[in-house]
């Protein structure tokens, strides 16, 4: 599957009508064949109250989806439409909801996979100017101590120690008269200690930029708002697959300027 994305349904058919639809001319008829009934039948499904059985969504799984957990979100889907216990769908849901979040890990979407070791992660996460230095000096032309200084509005002599310690830990390195980017591209995973601060530091250094006039450009939005939970899902999904899109622009764009990219769609109420 392409663009149809499993995981950001909650209803098995409509996820079964999105494929049918991206599939195209003759989808019903294949999809009839590989689990072996009519396609009149298939429209039951589709359009009634008449359910796929275990067998045939499993034969379903092995033909249009990929990987071994979007095979199981479609049975524990199907499984749960098929319930009539609200206590076990309530159980199904906590699988389907796991399910979720470990195939749609940001660290597997961004294709990033290298942590810092322990005692640079404490250094590097400990305060927001340690990341900002460090990709600043992946900057054409190379900036000097005092550019950096000046751009970010920090005091030369903390730049030059945040310098000293990124190339004590091969982060940079002093070339031609001037700091330069040695390596990167860390992710930090959900599990991370440093994660929570990370993001608290960038937030706040965003706020700061806009309330302070630093920085007028830019995008900022702010919104608190009840949606449905497939909306939820599918928005969610529709994020990803921007990051995702960003990342593969970002990769081989120039390197002139140092942007902070802040994103937060998260449940503000527990439900």
């Amino acid at each position: 599957m392409k663009n149809v994305s499993i995981f950001k349904y909650l209803d098995y058919k409509e996820w079964l009508t999105a494929w049918l639809k991206e599939e195209g001319h003759g989808s019903v008829s294949r999809l009839a064949e590989a689990i072996e009934c009519q396609r009149s039948y298939v429209s039951q499904v589709i359009n009634s109250h008449v359910h796929l059985t275990p067998d045939q969504a499993f034969r379903i799984g092995n033909a249009a989806l990929d990987s071994v957990a979007e095979r199981k979100y479609l049975s524990i889907l199907v499984e749960s439409a098929r319930a009539g216990d609200h206590r076990y769908k309530a159980h199904l849901a906590l699988e389907l909801e796991s399910l979720r979040s470990e195939a749609t890990r940001l660290e597997k979407i961004v294709g990033r996979d290298k942590e810092l070791q322990a005692e640079s992660a404490s250094l590097y996460y400990s305060a927001w100017y340690y990341s900002a230095i460090h990709i600043a000096t992946s900057i054409e032309p190379a900036l000097k101590e005092e550019d950096i200084a000046e751009g970010f509005g920090l005091d030369i002599t903390l730049v030059k120690d945040v310098l000293r310690k990124l190339e004590h830990y091969k982060l940079v390195e002093y070339k031609n008269k001037c700091f330069r980017f040695k390596s990167g591209g860390h992710h930090l995973t959900a599990e991370s200690p440093y994660l929570a601060n990370f993001h608290q530091m960038w937030r706040q250094q965003a706020v700061a930029n806009f309330s302070e006039s630093k920085v007028k450009e830019g995008v900022r939005y702010t919104l608190v708002q009840t949606i449905s939970k497939k909306d939820y899902l599918e928005f969610q999904e529709e994020l990803r697959t921007l990051i995702k899109r960003f990342e593969q622009m970002a990769t081989p764009s120039a390197p002139e300027v140092v942007i902070n990219f802040n994103l937060d769609f998260a449940k503000a109420f527990k439900a």
